[in-house]
């Protein structure tokens, strides 16, 4: 039964050395690569191949052993099985029970599926040679009523795999064997559901009956591999008397078409070079005897080498600092031999030819060919600079959350060295600075104390330092801050001042800023602390420090004050007559005075009322003489204030310092701040009290809690990029690179979309930290359709998932303004929150209508919402700072105000029309330059 004997009876004929065009597959779900190699990617196996083949697919199983034939001939049936199609396995070198055995280890309850007729297990004699001889026609023809009937009984398709070694036995119509393979093509496969495997084993059959059985088949399997077979002749070819000559055309367009390709491929290489150099990150592809065997412009760049200076050398011998080198050898290894997986992103740093090093964060890709891992391609971003920015980012905040800190302790400390301490140690706490000195003077500029934390190189040495100071031997810095007009100083390692100074090892080689502590006038000492020098000549760290300055300087004024006040008042109660001194001080003091006593007109009537008091209220002196506290004081606040003040009129003692509100004449609320001393008036108790005027403090206190959420949106901005710009720009370059790559059409739309996404949210990434990176004040011409259409973009998902509508009018030839674009961008992001807002509180949806127009020698921008509308009585209120109709939590009253401060520095104004329930529109305008208003007036 040997192959060779049986090759007498089929017709001789000649080898084919051509490559056959492919056909096109109906349904095949198997996909071919460039080179008409291996069809499954790394990683799929041999099953999941099988599992994507589809009706319509006609195959072949070449297959040299046992082991190959059962993985394909037995996963075929029990997938068809699984997938409720009916399937028939046609026997004659193995039996029926032993493919029964092997789909019962496959998991297939054969028993079941043969009763219910969908698995079918047949011998060869009842398909190919019924009646003892082998009829094409007959087996179509039984192909077609098993195909009818599988679908006529509900089944999706029909599923046949025959062994065909019954070739060998010499039946008659044997040699019609091509023949049948080719009609199959044509009169079977194209109008039937049916996908099918031939199976041939080489050993038995020769090789012109494989060839034959090749030029059949549009699929072909071997080796656990399915190949698109190009070799394969369409029936209406093959099946022709002018076949030789057709083959030969076929052979001389497969010549034209794989130069074509090589063709192709060069040029597909050159773009891809050309992408790779062009590329802002570096791209490297490191061997497995790492070894560098592709870098691209970048890297070179960045590492400040020739292409082939790098080329071919040790990656981590050459390029790596040598601190990391034996780790970063070990992981690769690692790498390498498949023990661990590759990291998603890493920073380490390089080593430049220069010397320097530099940081890059890293993407790490593994290559994969048939052998295993054969190396790495690394994508890296340099963020040298970056980093830097981000260490200078922290360090402000830093500086900012011991500004907040600061501010929070001068409400509690009472006493001014304490304050000093605690502020010296909140400077350092925070990690703002390293080090941090306060020294306080007299009025004569004489030494009270000091104040030190952070790097104070020992006990000793401070201690001989307050020595120094407490002689009146001031560092040349201190004298020089004292006596200054700009007392603001940077001092540098080798400044001038510092010189031969005994305090100068204290600053080490940073840079300290030096300020006076000076409010009203008055000089309360003086403030040193260190810092980085890379942070030095930052103007908004100089703006931090000056702010520091101002906070503490005006919280020892208050100290002093308030000590002044203490005297004053105990001097109250040892002596009625000594109450005058005390209104007095009150008033230098910019505090009302008052006094308080029950009389027959009523409880805590005014028989005192200072100039001051007058002006808070709003009343006259005379109509406060005639009215009782409580007639002031605010109804929250009025039952446990007048309780004080009986308790105080019975003598009991009660702290003495409480805030409450008050309602002026014209029916506003101002936050006081009060304490009271008891005292006699005309020989009767009474109360004396002075009352503060709190309303700034509460609004900065307001305005810290804005700085706090304005350094955690810093921290959180530096992050983003670290964590969103670098698997952005990965997802680009691959996409494009995927792009460029002979895929199938619907792979390459799938592409498109991912490339289009992905740009997209680098733009929006982008948009977003541009507008939350701190911008200089500088003007210049500004595009407002533009501007407006980055805050779109920034608001796009947020608007999408509220239901928000946007349409926009832009007028297409609208002039530039010159104004600063980051600030305006902050009025039209604050104007189109507070639309979404009431919108969606309104009704859960909205639109909003956006126009830009030139209105005279002005650019006019409007937003119109479909909201509640402004109420008539609050309209006139809505730009006052501090003013919100949101609730406790979601508004800080700023925004509208902050929005007219900087149109209104731009020369424009802001206004708002509406009209209840029908929605609001707010207008911004902006002047026009003067040489484009020119342009346009007529000659």
């Amino acid at each position: 039964m040997g192959g060779s004997d049986r090759a007498q009876e089929l017709p001789a004929r000649r080898r084919a050395t051509g490559r056959a065009g492919p056909a096109k597959q109906r349904g095949c779900g198997i996909p071919h690569s460039t080179d008409h190699g291996i069809s499954q990617p790394p990683g799929e196996s041999f099953t999941q191949i099988l599992e994507r083949l589809k009706p319509h697919d006609h195959l072949c199983l070449l297959y040299q052993s046992r082991e190959e034939w059962r993985a394909a001939a037995v996963p075929f049936i029990s997938i068809g099985l699984k997938r409720g199609e009916k399937c028939i396995y046609v026997v004659d070198s193995s039996t029926a029970a032993e493919i029964r055995a092997y789909l019962g280890e496959e998991g297939v309850d054969v028993a079941a599926v043969e009763r219910s007729g969908q698995l079918s297990v047949l011998h060869e004699t009842e398909a190919y040679t019924r009646e003892g001889t082998f009829d094409p026609e007959r087996m179509i023809a039984l192909l077609t009523v098993e195909a009818e009937k599988a679908l006529a009984e509900g089944y999706p398709a029909l599923r046949v795999t025959g062994e065909m070694t019954w070739v060998l036995r010499g039946h008659p119509g044997s040699e019609r064997l091509e023949e049948y393979e080719a009609r199959l093509n044509s009169d079977f496969f194209p109008k039937y559901p049916c996908l099918a495997i031939c199976q041939y084993d080489r050993g038995k059959f020769d090789p012109e009956i494989i060839q034959g059985v090749i030029l059949t088949h549009p699929l072909l399997i071997q080796g656990n591999r399915v190949y698109h077979n190009f070799y394969y002749i369409p029936p209406q070819e093959f099946l022709s008397a002018r076949r030789v000559e057709a083959e030969v055309q076929r052979q001389l367009d497969n010549l034209e078409r794989e130069e074509q390709i090589r063709e192709a491929l060069q040029r597909e290489k050159d773009r891809a070079e050309r992408y790779l150099d062009t590329a802002d990150v570096i791209l490297v592809v490191i061997d497995s005897d790492q070894r560098v065997s592709l870098m691209n412009k970048k890297g070179c760049q960045v590492l400040g080498c020739r292409a082939e200076e790098i080329i071919g050398k040790n990656w981590f011998d050459n390029f790596l600092p040598e601190r990391y080198r034996k780790e970063a050898k070990a992981r690769f290894n690692k790498l390498m031999a498949g023990n661990i997986e590759a990291a998603e992103y890493f920073e380490s740093p390089v080593l430049a030819k220069s010397g320097e090093e530099r940081l890059i964060v890293w993407h790490n890709t593994l290559l994969i060919d048939r052998q295993g891992i054969v190396g790495i391609l690394s994508s890296g971003e340099d963020i040298t600079e970056r980093r830097q920015a981000e260490e200078r980012v922290r360090h402000l905040n830093a500086v900012l959350r011991a500004l907040r800190n600061i501010n929070q302790i001068i409400t509690r400390e009472k006493d001014s060295q304490s304050l000093i301490e605690r502020s010296c140690e909140l400077l350092i706490e925070t990690r703002g600075y390293a080090l941090a000195v306060i020294v306080l003077v007299d009025e004569n500029g004489d030494f009270i104390s000091a104040a030190g934390a952070g790097d104070i190189s020992s006990q000793e040495a401070w201690s001989a330092l307050l020595k120094q100071l407490k002689r009146g031997d001031y560092p040349r810095c201190f004298s020089e801050t004292l006596k200054r007009d700009k007392p603001f100083a940077v001092l540098g390692p080798d400044a001038e001042e510092c010189q031969g100074c005994d305090f100068a090892p204290f600053r080490v080689s940073d840079t300290s800023f030096i300020d006076r502590l000076e409010y009203g006038g008055r000089v309360y000492g003086m403030i040193l602390v260190r810092l980085p020098s890379e942070f030095a000549q930052n103007k908004e760290e100089q703006g931090l420090f000056h702010e520091l300055v101002g906070d503490i300087s005006f919280a020892l004024h208050s100290l002093e004050l308030g000590e002044k006040r203490q005297q004053v008042e105990e001097a109250l109660r040892e002596s009625e007559e000594r109450y005058r001194a005390i209104l007095e001080l009150g008033e230098q003091a910019g505090e009302a005075v008052v006094m308080l006593q029950d009389d027959a007109r009523g409880e805590a009537m005014h028989v005192f009322a200072s100039e001051v008091w007058s002006k808070m209220t709003g009343y006259s002196r005379e109509e406060l003489l005639n009215m009782s506290m409580a007639e002031l004081i605010h109804p929250r606040d009025r039952k446990a204030a007048m309780e004080r003040h009986q308790q105080r009129m019975r003598g009991r003692v009660l702290p003495g310092l409480y805030e409450m509100t008050i309602i002026r004449k014209d029916g506003s609320e101002l936050p006081v701040e009060v304490t009271y001393a008891p005292s006699s008036y005309k020989g009767k108790p009474a109360n004396v009290g002075y009352i503060r005027n709190i309303s700034e403090r509460k609004k900065m206190q307001e305005q810290l809690l804005v700085t706090d959420r304005l350094a955690s949106i810093g921290e959180l901005a530096s992050g983003v990029a670290h964590e969103l710009n670098n698997p952005l720009t990965s997802v680009i370059g691959f996409s494009d690179l995927l792009l460029r790559r002979a895929v199938p059409d619907d792979v390459k739309q799938d592409l498109k979309m991912i490339n289009s996404e992905a740009q997209r949210a680098a733009q929006i990434v982008r948009n977003l930290l541009t507008f939350a990176r701190r911008h200089p004040e500088e003007k210049e011409p500004v595009d407002i359709n533009k501007a407006v259409q980055n805050i779109l973009e920034m608001r796009a998902y947020e608007q999408k998932v509220n239901n928000i509508e946007v349409r926009t009018d832009f007028a297409a030839d609208l002039p530039e303004v010159i104004a600063n674009s980051f600030q305006l961008q902050q009025v039209f992001l604050n104007i189109i929150i507070n639309a979404e807002y009431f919108m969606k509180e309104a009704h859960d949806r909205g639109t909003l209508i956006i126009t830009t127009e030139r209105a005279g020698d002005f650019v006019r921008i409007s937003f119109a919402d479909d909201g509640p509308g402004i109420p008539p009585e609050i309209k006139a209120r809505i730009f006052a700072p501090f003013f919100t109709t949101k609730e406790v939590g979601k508004g800080t009253g700023l925004g509208l105000s902050i929005c007219q401060g900087i149109i209104a520095e731009h020369g424009g104004r802001i206004y708002a029309e509406s009209e209840p329930g029908r929605g609001a529109i707010f207008i911004v305008e902006l002047p026009v330059p003067a040489a484009d208003s020119q342009r346009r007036k007529p000659s």
